[in-house]
C-alpha cells in the first residue's frame, strides 16, 4: 500500500529530530559514571588465554601495567592496576575474580584472598587446585576451601582432615568416600557436642557412620559394647583395640579368639599373647613375628594344641624341646617339625623309638638308613610301608622271630607290596602315604 501523506510527514520529522536529540543527550550521558568496573566484579573470571604457573616477574609486570596499559580493563575485559594485585585482593577478595592468569596462580595473593574469603579459592587457577601442597595450606586458613580443591583431593584423607581441623564443616565438601570414614566424622565430631541428628545434617554423613563415630568419640561406648559381645572388638576404633585392659577381658571371654582383633602393639604384648594361646594354642597366627619364635609362647601354644606348631617361626620349629613336646602329645605334630630336625638321626631314633610310624616323616636319606629303619620296624612292624624296598626285605629277616609283644601284623615282608587276590591289600606307596598325613 503506498504511504500517505501523513506518514511521510511523520518520517521527515523523525529524521530532523535526529540532530537535536544528539546535541541534548550527549552532554547528560558524559557526566554519567563508567559502571563497567561495578559490572565485571559479578561476572565470571576471563578463560585462562595461556598455559604454566605465574612467576615474580609476570606478578610485577600484572601490578606495574607493563605493556603501555594503564589502570583499568583492557580490550579482553582483563582488570590491570597501577599498584599492587597483592594489596588489592588481600583488601577485596573479589578483585580476584577479575585479576590476570598470572595474579590467579600466584600462591601470596590466592592466600590472601582465602584468608578473606573461602569462596575466593574459586578464582584461583586449576593448577593451584590441584596443588596438594597449597591446597593443605588453603584449608589450613580457611577449611571450607576444600570446596573448590581438585576432586582427587577432596577424597585425600589426609587434606580432609586438615580441612576438618580448621571448620567441621568442611566434611561436606569432602568425597563421599571419605565422608563414610568413621575416623574422619569423628575428627570433626569431637569439635561440636551436637545430637546425632544435627552431625547427620550438619557434616551430610550417614546416620550409621555418625553413629559409629560417635562411639569413637566417647571410649566407654565401645567399652560396654565389647564387654557385652567380644565380637565388637573388630569394629571397634584404633584407641578401643589398643586398650589393654579391655583386650584381656575380651582374649579371656572368647577363649583367645579376640587376640586377631587387637591392636598391633597388643599382638606384641608377651603377657596378652600368652593368655590368649593358653586358651586357644591356633591363636599363635595372630602373634607378632617375634612371639611367634618365642620358645614359652610357642611351648604353651603347642600344650594346648599340638597343631599350633604350624604357626611357630621355623627357628622355633628346629628346637628339639619344643619338637619333642609336640611329638609327646601327637606323632602328627612332626610334620610341623623343621625338615634339620627331620634329617638329624639323633632326634629322629629317638622319635621312632616311640613311635615306629614316625619313620614316614624322617628325611628320604634318613629313610634309607638300616639302622633307623630298624628301630622304627621293632616299635611297630607297619613301619616297613615307609621304608624302600631294598631295605624291606634286609630289616624283616634281621628281625628272625619277632617278640611276641611286639606289633607284627604281617605275615611277610612282600605282603607291604602285594596288590590284588593273595594277600593283604596293596598298601599305599610311602610318598603319597607322607603327604597325606
Amino acid at each position: 500500500m503506498a504511504p500517505t501523506a501523513a506518514t511521510a510527514a511523520a518520517a521527515q520529522d523523525k529524521e530532523l529530530a535526529k540532530p537535536l536529540l544528539s546535541e541534548v543527550l550527549a552532554p547528560l550521558l558524559a557526566t554519567l559514571p563508567d559502571v563497567t568496573p561495578m559490572l565485571a566484579k559479578f561476572m565470571p573470571p576471563p578463560e585462562e588465554d595461556r598455559a604454566g604457573g605465574a612467576d615474580a616477574d609476570m606478578v610485577a609486570a600484572a601490578d606495574s601495567g607493563e605493556g603501555g596499559v594503564i589502570d583499568g580493563y583492557d580490550a579482553d575485559g582483563v582488570k590491570h592496576h597501577a599498584g599492587s594485585w597483592r594489596d588489592a585482593v588481600q583488601v577485596d577478595w573479589r578483585e580476584l575474580r577479575v585479576a590476570p592468569h598470572a595474579v590467579r596462580n600466584d600462591r601470596q595473593a590466592v592466600l590472601g584472598a582465602v584468608a578473606k574469603d573461602a569462596l575466593a579459592f574459586g578464582y584461583a587457577t586449576d593448577a593451584l587446585k590441584a596443588d596438594r601442597g597449597f591446597v593443605i595450606e588453603a584449608v589450613r586458613v580457611r577449611g571450607d576451601a576444600l570446596r573448590h580443591a581438585a576432586p582427587a583431593l577432596r577424597a585425600d584423607r589426609g587434606v580432609v582432615l586438615e580441612a576438618v581441623a580448621q571448620d567441621r564443616f568442611a566434611l561436606r565438601h569432602a568425597d563421599e568416600a571419605v565422608r563414610a570414614d568413621p575416623e574422619v566424622v569423628a575428627a570433626a565430631m569431637k569439635l561440636s557436642g551436637h545430637t546425632l541428628e544435627c552431625h547427620t545434617q550438619e557434616l551430610a554423613a550417614k546416620v550409621h557412620v555418625v553413629r559409629q563415630a560417635g562411639h569413637s568419640v566417647d571410649a566407654s561406648v565401645w567399652q560396654t559394647k565389647v564387654r557385652r559381645d567380644w565380637r565388637k572388638l573388630a569394629e571397634a576404633p584404633p584407641d578401643a583395640r589398643d586398650d589393654r585392659a579391655l583386650v584381656l577381658e575380651a582374649v579371656r571371654e572368647s577363649w583367645g579368639e579376640a587376640l586377631q582383633f587387637a591392636s598391633e602393639a597388643l599382638r606384641a604384648d608377651r603377657e596378652v599373647v600368652l593368655e590368649a594361646v593358653r586358651r586357644r594354642g591356633m591363636s599363635l597366627e595372630y602373634a607378632s613375628e617375634e612371639l611367634r619364635g618365642d620358645t614359652e609362647v610357642v611351648r604353651a601354644a603347642t600344650l594346648q594344641n599340638w597343631e599350633a606348631l604350624s604357626l611357630a617361626t621355623e627357628e622355633a620349629r628346629a628346637d628339639r624341646g619344643l619338637a619333642t613336646e609336640a611329638l609327646i602329645q601327637h606323632i602328627d605334630a612332626l610334620k610341623h617339625v623343621s625338615e634339620v630336625l627331620r634329617a638329624d638321626f639323633d632326634f629322629m631314633l629317638r622319635a621312632v623309638q616311640r613311635h615306629g610310624l614316625a619313620l614316614r616323616f624322617a628325611s628320604e636319606e634318613l629313610r634309607q638308613n638300616f639302622d633307623l629303619a630298624l628301630e622304627a620296624f621293632n616299635n611297630d612292624s607297619l613301619a616297613l610301608r615307609w621304608m624302600p624296598k631294598e631295605l624291606q626285605e634286609r630289616v624283616w629277616e634281621a628281625t628272625g622271630d619277632p617278640d611276641p609283644t611286639h606289633r607284627r601284623t604281617t605275615t611277610r615282608w612282600l605282603d607291604v607290596n602285594v596288590g590284588g587276590g593273595g594277600g593283604e591289600a596293596a598298601l599305599p606307596p610311602p610318598e603319597a602315604e607322607a603327604v597325606a598325613g
